[in-house]
């Protein structure tokens, strides 16, 4: 039964207000593939892994070309073979690899009587860091491609029956820090332009056939701690 009033009426009732009514919840977004951009990052993966293989298999063919031009007489190169397409010359006599990238950073022949002359194929090497020819027996010209091994810091050519002049090219090397090139039949002026390599430690070129003066801006390199051109 509805109560009543001391005054006989019902009493009024307090009705609340209906609460508005909840807004649809939107649909869901839809979901994005992850396809393209898991293919993207395979993609590139696989351009890296495409130039790293080329990278490996030009340093292999240039090693070979560059023993084209050594007489090797006591065979210290046998294990120079193969097409040079696989990192296996990693593993061949004076041949030091990157271990990431496998391409040369070192290449050391000191010592041994290979003879013949240096390959412009030496260019090439556009990730070797140093390289020691140093009582080779070889002849012949500096190439001008030696210019080209941008990353070249160390580059022993003494002790040879090396002829003609220091290619101008070698003032390229601006990570170059040795230079020797004493004991060879050089000729020739010192190039003014070795004073623009930064980095230039050792300049090595006593024992030669040089004729001329130093150059006054190699004198005045900041970097240069020792400078050798007895008996020119």
């Amino acid at each position: 039964p509805n109560p009543v009033g001391l005054n006989g009426r019902h009493p009024r009732r307090h009705l609340q207000p209906a609460s508005a009514p909840a807004a649809p919840m939107p649909p869901p977004a839809p979901r994005r593939s992850s396809f393209p951009v898991a293919a993207a990052l395979l993609a590139a993966a696989l351009l890296i892994l495409a130039a790293g293989a080329v990278a490996v298999a030009d340093d292999g063919r240039t090693l070979l070309e560059i023993k084209k031009s050594f007489r090797d007489a006591d065979n210290a190169l046998r294990d120079w073979s193969g097409d040079g397409a696989s990192p296996g010359y990693c593993s061949w006599l004076g041949v030091l690899c990157d271990n990431v990238t496998f391409q040369v950073a070192a290449l050391n022949l000191s010592g041994f009587n290979l003879g013949g002359e240096i390959s412009p194929a030496i260019g090439d090497l556009k990730s070797v860091v140093s390289i020691d020819f140093q009582s080779s027996g070889l002849s012949g010209q500096i190439p001008d491609e030696i210019g080209d091994c941008w990353s070249l810091k160390m580059l022993n050519l003494s002790s040879n029956n090396l002829e003609g002049d220091i290619p101008f090219s070698i003032s390229k090397l601006k990570h170059l820090e040795n230079l020797i090139l004493k004991n060879n039949q050089l000729v020739g002026v010192i190039p003014s332009t070795l004073s623009q390599l930064p980095n230039l430690k050792i300049l090595d070129l006593a024992q030669n056939k040089l004729s001329g003066e130093i150059p006054r801006l190699i004198y005045w390199s900041e970097v240069l701690q020792y400078l050798g051109t007895a008996k020119q």
